[in-house]
């Protein structure tokens, strides 16, 4: 399978490295998006790993991040990413 971002988890993604660079430099925000990329692949490889999350989504949890997803017959879409430490969305 392959994985998708949404534009909302994609502004995510984006806004987390953003904020880890900021905060701990480069090299650590690099770590840090080459295990959320790792994860999106143990997704694409094992869809059912994550656990269910309302009708039909799954969450993932990254370190400090919970990966919201949707198995589709084709993709994993992650449909938005949250820090731990967020309430989960009312409908991702």
């Amino acid at each position: 399978m392959e994985t998708i971002l949404s534009r909302k988890a994609s502004a995510d993604y984006d806004a987390i490295l953003d904020y880890t660079i900021k905060s701990f430099g480069v090299e650590q925000a690099q770590k840090y998006g080459n295990g959320l990329d790792y994860s999106f692949k143990l997704l694409a490889e094992n869809p059912y790993m994550g656990t269910p999350y309302q009708d039909k989504f799954r969450r993932y949890v990254y370190r400090e991040h919970v990966v919201y997803y949707q198995i589709t017959p084709n993709y994993i879409v992650i449909v938005e990413i949250r820090h731990g430490r967020q309430a989960p969305p009312e409908d991702p």
